[in-house]
């Protein structure tokens, strides 16, 4: 299972070598860290990001935003 979880890590690391900036790295770790965070909770990633996205832009706070991410998704979207 800890195999399967860091597989993608090393596949992509021969990409990531020239990630363009210092904050690209950490951008590419946080989406990364969401996309796996769906798996582990069985939400297709595919479908989490296709249902927040349209909401990224009317945020108005931090709550929000709290309301986005993977651990929230399922009080707040259809199934």
């Amino acid at each position: 299972p800890v195999e399967r979880s860091v597989r993608s890590v090393a596949l992509g690391r021969k990409n990531w070598l020239f990630i363009n900036s210092d904050t690209s790295g950490e951008d590419n770790a946080v989406i990364m860290t969401l996309l796996r965070t769906c798996e582990i909770l069985g939400i297709p990633p595919l479908k989490w990001l296709k249902e927040i996205v349209p909401h990224i832009f009317t945020c108005q706070g931090e709550a929000d935003y709290e309301k986005l991410l993977p651990y929230n998704y399922k009080n707040f979207f259809s199934e």
